[in-house]
């Protein structure tokens, strides 16, 4: 439920102790690696793996190499159907480079892992999500490395440049940081997004970014601030809703791109339950949204022996070879298992009073982020810097103060700040400054005015998944079906290290 209070919102003269509040800054996130992917909503309401590997398959070092996989994106998705309808089948015919996909390309890759479609006489199937199911991360994997994999058995397509790993890290927070750091070597030295399972393994996402200190390495001790995703989820809402089906459900995920924040922060409030921070130790505070979002999924049999226990899962690309054969060293927290690249942020001496103050905060910390700092270009925002935002403003009149969203402090919510593009009615995005620690808790954007927000979309979207609400559509809906070939992936197991950490 959606709970924003804007008679919250004093338009007050700031203390001089909140302006003094407003000169502790985070930690700077120097670097933005970044991937420009093209952006897909899911078909189906149980299709979030396979928008997922067609995105991944968008990124440019992926499509501008691979001419199969370039004319297959080609080809049109048809608009998606009611959850309780029939699914979209893909349509085979000559294109220029041979047979390829001429319609409904992520219907395709849903078959393709369900064993209904094949490349070159190959496909995958698990027998514990069997066709009408949602995908699980080895089908994801096989999927991709089928598209764009010289070296995959039966793959077929020499012009594929990657090969991709479905991975499965340990199943606490220490796990969760390891991974974060692997996606964001493999984003850095390969340009290809990554997928991550997200909700206990009930939703499937693209990250397709990171914000970090210095640049990303295997290894080294570099802090992960914040990553960039994109959710399939949130384009299906849209188009459900417009076609005049019945709502879905399950909040609106992420949203077109999100930025979401890495770390923890540190409050030193003897309300505030203890945390234990991997490299740190025992912590007053709360993990970042990032860390709270991407966690521990349960065991997946029909998996492979990489699968058979619950952990962090996730997809991420390295350079063409053999399959399962990662060159992109196994990130184990550096020499003295300490690099976790996570970031503790201090809360501020007082909260911040009111919607003015909010928009100091963020106009203080906004060039610290690269990303959001090029997509918010706009007086207040960042100026530009090539990042493909829409020139506007925030919109201090519509500042929303939501004091529910945490519950540590009185004014301890959070402060929802809306963009508003030049000549748009609606937002292309929104910033969100917590109350206790000034840092950015969330962003959601979108460069494409055809992609853009309403007030109320944008406070739903952060609501929910401040609750905890996720979409489910990874594992859910089963459907009659036929069962299909089973085509083994190789996948490395990551070495579990004892950390104490639930």
């Amino acid at each position: 439920m959606v709970r924003v209070e804007c008679g919250r919102v004093v338009r007050a003269a700031m203390s001089a102790a909140a302006l003094m509040a407003l000169a502790s800054l985070p930690v700077s996130a120097a670097v933005d690696t970044r991937v420009n992917v093209a952006y897909s909503y899911q078909r189906f309401n149980n299709w979030c793996g396979s928008a997922s590997v067609q995105m991944i398959l968008s990124s440019p070092a992926v499509k501008n190499n691979n001419a199969f996989v370039s004319d297959f994106l080609s080809a049109p998705d048809d608009p998606g159907v009611a959850a309780n309808g029939l699914r979209l089948q893909p349509t085979l015919g000559n294109t220029a480079l041979g047979v390829n996909t001429t319609r409904n390309p992520q219907a395709f890759i849903y078959n393709l892992t369900h064993g209904a479609n094949t490349v070159n006489g190959v496909s995958y199937s698990n027998p514990f999500l069997p066709y009408g199911t949602g995908s699980d991360t080895t089908g994801m994997a096989v999927a991709l490395n089928l598209m764009d994999n010289a070296g995959f058995a039966g793959a077929g397509v020499p012009q594929g440049k990657h090969a991709y790993t479905a991975w499965n890290f340990a199943p606490n927070i220490a796990g969760a940081a390891l991974a974060t750091k692997q996606i964001a070597n493999s984003l850095k030295l390969t340009g290809v997004a990554s997928q991550a399972g997200i909700g206990s393994g009930a939703h499937s996402i693209v990250v397709n970014g990171v914000t970090t200190d210095i640049a990303p390495a295997p290894n080294t001790d570099y802090k992960v601030t914040g990553v960039t995703v994109s959710d399939p989820w949130t384009g299906y809402v849209d188009q459900q809703v417009a076609a005049g089906f019945p709502n879905p459900g399950g909040a609106r995920g992420f949203g077109f791109n999100a930025w979401v924040p890495n770390g923890y922060d540190i409050i030193n409030n003897p309300n505030v339950p203890l945390i234990n921070v991997p490299g740190v130790g025992l912590v007053r505070g709360r993990l970042k949204a990032w860390l709270q979002h991407f966690n521990v999924a349960p065991a997946n049999p029909g998996g492979g022996p990489v699968f058979a226990g619950p952990g962090v899962q996730f997809i991420t690309a390295s350079a063409s070879q053999p399959a399962g054969v990662a060159n992109i060293p196994l990130e184990v927290g550096g020499a003295n298992g300490n690099f976790f690249g996570l970031v503790g942020v201090q809360a501020l001496a007082n909260p911040i009073p009111n919607a003015a103050a909010a928009l100091a905060r963020l106009q203080a910390v906004l060039p610290q982020n690269p990303n959001l700092a090029n997509v918010f270009p706009g007086p207040g925002g960042g100026g530009g810097g090539g990042g493909g935002g829409l020139p506007g403003n925030f919109d201090l009149a519509n500042i929303q103060f939501d004091p529910n969203l945490d519950f540590f402090d009185p004014l301890d919510g959070d402060w929802i700040i809306p963009y508003l593009p030049t000549g748009n009615a609606l937002y292309s995005g929104a910033i969100v400054i917590d109350g206790i620690t000034g840092d950015i808790d969330f962003a959601a954007y979108s460069p494409d005015p055809m992609l853009a927000y309403s007030i109320g979309e944008l406070t739903s979207l952060y609501a929910d998944l401040s609750s905890g609400i996720y979409p489910e559509s990874g594992l859910s809906i089963p459907e009659p079906g036929a069962l299909g070939a089973i085509a083994p992936m190789v996948v490395l197991l990551r070495r579990r290290r004892p950390t104490g950490l639930a």
